[in-house]
């Protein structure tokens, strides 16, 4: 499972050199971090279950034609983008992004207002979710 360290690295690697080598890196360790992602205020926490996409909480600019979302490596970064974290679940990358291709993500911001971020458009959410969907049929 990748750390939210290891996930903070690969995207400075990312900003200083943004070879192809080193995007598949950060998208391989996304697909295998526990992300922490923002559920609407209340929503149950779900320490085990996958939320639905109606559950997550959207990124400010968000359309109905475009939602917009934010994942985080850690309660931290939560805590930073809204005011005590509020509810929450721990979804493994591999089981969100298809999620969020579902949800016609626009744009999945990292980390929004950390230290350490970044922002995958639309078209990167539904290459890890059908790199995803691939490895699963592959078994």
């Amino acid at each position: 499972m990748a750390t939210a360290a290891h996930l903070e690295q690969l995207m400075r690697t990312l900003a200083t050199d943004a070879t192809q080598s080193n995007r598949f890196a950060l998208y391989r360790a996304l697909m295998a971090a526990e992300l922490v992602v923002p559920l609407l205020p209340g929503n149950p926490e779900r320490p085990g279950g996958l939320p639905l996409a109606d559950d997550l909480a959207q990124e400010e600019g968000s359309t109905a034609a475009a939602p917009l979302f934010a994942v985080f490596t850690d309660d931290v970064g939560l805590s930073r983008w809204r005011d005590g974290g509020g509810p929450r679940a721990r979804v493994y990358g591999y089981l969100l992004f298809p999620l969020l291709a579902e949800a016609k993500c626009a744009a999945l911001k990292i980390n929004p207002k950390g230290h350490v971020g970044g922002l995958l458009y639309g078209h990167e959410v539904e290459t890890i979710a059908g790199a995803t969907r691939k490895v699963g049929a592959q078994g």
